[in-house]
């Protein structure tokens, strides 16, 4: 059958060269003109695309992340904690470091934020249409192809006439119902009826099936819906995880030649210090101490990936209900 196909493809080409000619450089064409059309939104739009971060944002961005943010600065307390009393320190007398080192991680996360936001004002956003898919600039996935586009919005713009609000919806997982938004705004009408007609000769041709709907009233933007459930969970796998590794580290490493000879032998006293006074009297060897490093570094490890499992399920399970709730109430378009 195949062989037949080239046969008769070679016969239209033969009795048609100019006709073939033609259609492969119109495609050709197509293609190409396809792929170079970009649509480019100013940065000064973008206070039209991105609501104003208040501390009130600020604290709905962080609050999925927040019990994340605690076991890191516990963790990093911990450490500093430990360094002060491996060089016989007092801990008392140096809270404020202990203290500066819990509060570095929610100021490193509330920094993160501030600072992509600004750039993400700064920059411009770009919808860039090409042959397998779009590719859009201030989203996390940039990357989109056609069977994920669900369908395309167009609205004007609250006390813009002139311009004209265009939002995509896709989804990126296999069951589609989880669905994603992404806004930009067209400042000429003309680039609103080019990037119309082009969706719509698209959808002739078979690329993509997403409608085009022109709305006459202005969309609210998208409510962000933050799942919390289950990084309680993945924070405790964190914490357990952080204090698993160092033991299981010590642990399994190689003993050296001073591994079977009890720890208060050992023939530099600025050693035995820097092990800690609590092991040179609980343990009676460097074997010993190992073996412990291992058991409660296995205890911690298997603490860690059962917390972790829960908290994957947990958030699967609310996911899941969240998603039956939103079909069985959300209208037909």
């Amino acid at each position: 059958m195949q062989r037949v196909g080239i046969c008769a493809h070679k016969v239209v080409a033969r009795h048609f060269p100019i006709s073939v000619g033609l259609t492969h450089l119109a495609h050709k064409a197509t293609t190409l003109e396809l792929a170079r059309m970009e649509f480019v939104q100013p940065a000064s739009l973008n206070r039209l695309v991105d609501p104003p971060l208040t501390w009130r944002k600020k604290l709905e961005l962080i609050k999925p992340l927040l019990p994340s943010i605690v076991v890191s600065g516990v963790i990093m307390a911990e450490l500093v904690a430990f360094r002060l009393w491996a060089e016989n320190k007092n801990i008392l007398t140096n809270l404020p470091l202990v203290l500066l080192a819990l509060l570095v991680p929610p100021a490193v996360c509330i920094a993160a934020i501030e600072l992509n936001f600004h750039v993400n004002n700064w920059t411009k956003r770009r919808l860039r249409l090409g042959t397998k898919g779009i590719r859009i600039t201030h989203a996390k996935h940039g990357n989109i192809r056609w069977e994920q586009v669900k369908r395309w919005l167009f609205a004007p713009v609250p006390d813009q006439p002139e311009h004209e609000m265009v939002t995509v919806e896709y989804t990126l997982d296999r069951s589609g119902r989880r669905i994603r938004s992404w806004r930009i705004v067209l400042a000429h009408p003309d680039q609103a009826q080019v990037l119309k007609t082009e969706l719509n000769h698209l959808r002739e041709r078979g690329i993509t099936t997403a409608p085009v709907i022109e709305l006459s009233e202005p969309i609210a933007p998208p409510e962000r819906k933050l799942r919390v459930r289950g990084m309680v969970q993945a924070a405790l796998a964190l914490f357990f995880f952080a204090h698993a590794v160092p033991l299981l580290t010590t642990g399994l490493s190689s003993p050296d030649r001073h591994a079977n000879q009890p720890l208060r032998a050992m023939p530099s006293e600025a050693a035995q210090e820097d092990r800690g006074r609590a092991v040179l009297r609980r343990f009676a060897s460097q074997k010993e101490f190992r073996r412990a490093c291992v058991i409660g570094g296995s205890v911690l490890a298997a603490l860690s990936a059962a917390f972790y499992a829960w908290g994957l399920i947990a958030m699967w399970q609310a996911a899941k209900k969240a998603e039956s709730n939103s079909s069985g109430t959300k209208p037909e378009p």
